[in-house]
């Protein structure tokens, strides 16, 4: 039998490293197969955790893993940028009830 080439304890310290290391986010969106520009938008909007340093925002494997179970069908986690419906269409109806309220009676709309 041959010995490794590197030790136990060398192997598990690279593991370690790694799994701390934090990946940019067009490496995560290339990785994960996600919009570059949506996960800009859930970093910035704090949608999904992420880490930020500077002006720099990226994300550990531990995060990318979150985000993964999170975003697939029938995960565990609600995805947050989800409404309740009951929301939105209360949303719609007082819109349309807003949008008539300026209107003069003897103009006809636009």
């Amino acid at each position: 039998m041959t010995s490794p080439l590197i030790s136990m304890a060398e192997f598990a310290r690279l593991v370690a490293r790694e799994q701390h290391r934090v990946l940019p986010l067009p490496e995560v969106a290339e990785l994960t197969g996600f919009s570059l520009r949506r996960l800009e938008l859930d970093c910035r909007a704090d949608r999904i955790d992420h880490t930020k340093d500077g002006n720099t925002r990226g994300m550990t494997l531990a995060q990318v893993d979150q985000l993964v179970a999170s975003r697939r069908r029938g995960g565990g986690q609600a995805i947050a940028s989800v409404e309740d419906p009951s929301d939105h269409e209360k949303a719609v109806a007082a819109s349309l009830r807003n949008a008539n309220r300026g209107r003069r009676a003897g103009r006809a709309a636009a």
